[in-house]
């Protein structure tokens, strides 16, 4: 696994000098591209979730980084659907998932992390 993640690495700082997750909307539009079915299908899906632009341009990024791992030159469906899965966390109402998703996935506390996921953010505001 690690071989595949240091390839993919080399193969993003090739194409683009960055790693997908720096890319911005310009290098999305033109590392990132997908056939019409793909983003229609990608469309219903954000939509069925309740997921914003932000989110399309993320799984975008995963999508090309999983083609990238998988040694692809095009993102196909496959890669959109995982990446689509990585952002919400299963068993809740919509919700986007933050960068700890994959560690959550291996983790053997995802019982009790779900658990206290369920309670609200309070944020403080400066008086």
């Amino acid at each position: 696994m690690r071989q595949r993640v240091v390839a993919a690495h080399a193969i993003q700082l090739a194409r683009s000098g960055k790693i997908n997750a720096h890319l911005n909307n310009a290098e999305i539009l033109h590392w990132c591209q997908i056939g019409k079915e793909d983003a229609e299908w990608l469309e219903s899906v954000l939509e069925k979730l309740g997921l914003s632009v932000r989110a399309w341009q993320r799984i975008l990024k995963v999508s090309r980084t999983l083609a990238d791992l998988a040694e692809g030159a095009a993102i196909n469906r496959t890669h959109l659907q995982e990446a689509s899965e990585l952002m919400v966390i299963p068993d809740t109402p919509v919700a986007v998932r933050p960068l700890y998703a994959v560690w959550l996935q291996n983790s053997d506390q995802q019982a009790h992390i779900r658990q206290l996921l369920k309670f609200p953010v309070l944020v403080r505001q400066n008086s």
